[in-house]
């Protein structure tokens, strides 16, 4: 008999300790994975999201050992293949854990595809045979290293920016707020950046070369991008617009009209150094403003935060907008919480958010740790904890269940006598 249901609304925080063996905690992202051992307060590994196919089935035999994203699939047995062989690195190559002895707890985003949550239990319960599986959700994950169950989730990560308001443990879904605002869109106004400003063995612009993007594909933008590049105040940002309106007419921007002072030029070996790249300062600085800068659609990343808030009900407007939370790898750039402050203070003058005036001034956590596996360490935190063990789905009871994944909110699994019943029901039909 497994133990009684809980009540999805009752706080996550317990204070007594597991003494099974500690599980495995992973994050799964669209552009690296988080994994480590619950209890532990930090990732023994962070990788990017890429699986190397050996098990293919009746695929074609040029895409074994090619490295493919995780997330790049095809159909169902294409992601199951790709899943058994990255999961297969997580056991035996970064953790050196024996996967049958070993609880997975996997951190997840609201957003997550179903096929994606099936498929990871039907790999981990039929082909590594872990003995309990949970998904829990990252944004109310990345509140426990606060000791806070009440704030403004902010997840920031690379194909997309996502905001979750959690009142006391529990989800306002209503008021939820997505956009394709991340490191990918960052990577490509970087691209554009490149490819318009940026000059090649010192002569011609990069974009008058045929082919140009082939030189500075996404991976050579990220590495810009974490080496070199930083959120600008709010004021240059203004003053750079400006001078591109007033330069509209013109083949390239004016360089006299950029602030001072000036961001310091660099340049970037190309092709195993044999060619070289110059980068101009103001390529570094303006790079992340296609987070901040609004659309045809009046959408950015600040707006994201004041439309939630708006969703919200009137009385949990001030204790979210006091309790800000920013995670995810993006908000890693320098500068990045400051200008997103700055921001949010100048959209309160607009009509449109006047109403929410009164929560001004906002407030950022600092939480202990990098902004990039602060959900992860949300979950090493649950993971060590008997709620684990009391909410997480055994094989057994995945199997009752007919090979189904609950979405996490259901805790449907409360005993198993109730599941054989509805198990008997299904065979019966």
């Amino acid at each position: 008999m497994s133990a009684p249901i809980l009540d999805p609304k009752a706080p996550l925080l317990d204070i007594n300790y597991s003494t099974e063996k500690p599980c495995i905690v992973v994050e799964l992202g669209h552009s690296l994975t988080k994994c480590g051992i619950a209890g532990e307060f930090a990732p023994r590994w962070i990788s990017p999201s890429v699986a190397v196919k050996t098990r293919v089935g009746e695929a074609p035999l040029q895409s074994i050992g090619v490295p493919r994203n995780v997330w790049d699939y095809k159909d169902k047995d294409d992601l199951r293949a790709l899943l058994v062989d990255f999961f297969h690195s997580i056991y035996f190559k970064y953790l050196l854990v024996n996967p049958k002895e070993r609880p997975v707890l996997l951190v997840e985003s609201v957003l997550c595809p179903t096929l994606i949550r099936d498929t990871v239990a039907d790999v981990l319960f039929h082909h590594f045979e872990a003995p309990s599986l949970l998904f829990a959700p990252a944004h109310l994950l990345s509140l426990l290293p606060l000791g806070t169950q009440t704030g403004l989730v902010l997840d920031c990560g690379y194909k997309e920016a996502l905001v979750v308001p959690v009142f006391h443990g529990v989800s306002v879904l209503k008021a939820w707020q997505a956009a394709p605002l991340g490191a990918e869109a960052i990577h490509l106004n970087l691209q554009r950046l490149l490819g318009s400003e940026a000059a090649l063995d010192g002569g011609e612009k990069l974009e008058k070369t045929p082919n140009w993007q082939r030189l500075v594909p996404e991976s050579l933008c990220e590495d810009i991008k974490v080496r070199a590049c930083f959120v600008t105040r709010r004021a240059r940002a203004a003053t750079y617009a400006a001078a591109a309106a007033a330069a509209s007419s013109e083949d390239t921007p004016s360089a006299s009209s950029d602030p001072e002072p000036r961001p310091v030029d660099f340049e970037l070996p190309l092709d195993g150094g044999r060619r070289l790249l110059s980068v101009p300062g103001r390529v570094r600085e303006l790079a992340c403003e296609a987070l901040f800068e609004p659309d045809s659609d009046g959408v950015s990343l600040p707006a994201l935060l004041l439309d939630s808030l708006l969703m919200c009900p009137v009385d949990l407007r001030a204790q979210l907008a006091s309790n800000i939370l920013v995670i995810g790898g993006t908000a890693m750039l320098p500068g990045f919480n400051s200008r997103l402050r700055e921001e949010l203070t100048a959209l309160l003058e607009q009509p449109r958010y006047r109403q929410l005036a009164g929560l001004a001034p906002f407030k950022f956590h600092s939480p202990p740790g990098k902004a990039n596996f602060i959900a992860w360490l949300g979950g090493a935190i649950m993971g060590a904890l008997e709620v684990m063990g009391v909410r997480a789905l055994t094989r057994e009871q995945y199997r009752l269940s007919g090979d189904r994944m609950p979405d996490w909110p259901e805790f449907f699994h409360g005993s198993l006598s109730s599941q054989e019943e509805a198990a008997k029901g299904l065979e019966r039909r």
